[in-house]
């Protein structure tokens, strides 16, 4: 027969604070469709990424905005394409007002 066996009190809460730095992350929130079609005409960058620092709305439980470094891939007259990396590695790619970002 096998043993139930529970997990001593301090792995638990490691357990329980690995989980919830998990959820803090977040999901960035890019403009819609709808709202870059109306920044005017998209236009990618001929030359490398431009690298940004850049104000992205990010979904948790509530929507909570990250100051975080990024590159423009393409922009419109009023709205950027970024890509950036989250802490875990994840490449994400995000639209955002042009009045969100600021060249490093």
């Amino acid at each position: 027969m096998t043993q139930n066996r529970r997990y001593s009190e301090g792995i638990e809460r490691e357990i329980e604070k690995v989980a919830n730095a998990y959820e803090r992350r977040g999901t960035p929130i890019s403009l819609s469709v709808d709202e870059v079609r109306g920044t005017g005409r998209r236009r990618d960058l001929d030359q490398s990424p431009i690298p940004v620092t850049a104000w992205v709305r990010h979904r948790v439980v509530l929507d909570e905005t990250k100051l975080l470094d990024a590159l423009v891939v393409a922009y419109t007259d009023k709205a950027v394409l970024l890509k950036y990396a989250d802490a875990a590695g994840n490449v994400h790619h995000v639209w955002v007002w042009a009045g969100a970002v600021r060249r490093r």
